[in-house]
């Protein structure tokens, strides 16, 4: 992987988690849930190759988080598809 795939995959998980984690007065929760969808829904489109290297960047990018973070981030990656994390 290079690094910017990983400094992307950073990013999505800081925007995602920001999505599923907001008040609801910050975003709605269908808006947050459609977007969700929306990611959950390109990721099933990749290739097998790609979900895997996929899964493993949100595996480093959850490592780099706070303790209390890390089940976030592979309950979001569930959500997204990539369980196999």
């Amino acid at each position: 992987m290079m690094p910017l795939d990983r400094e992307l995959v950073r990013v999505l998980v800081d925007l995602l988690l920001f999505l599923e984690l907001n008040e609801d007065e910050t975003v709605s929760p269908a808006a947050a849930a459609g977007c969700l969808d929306d990611v959950a829904a390109a990721f099933d489109e990749l290739g097998e190759s790609d979900r895997a290297a996929l899964a493993t960047l949100f595996t480093q990018v959850a490592g780099e988080r706070a303790i209390e973070s890390v089940g976030k981030v592979h309950r979001l990656a569930g959500v997204l598809g990539l369980s196999g994390i």
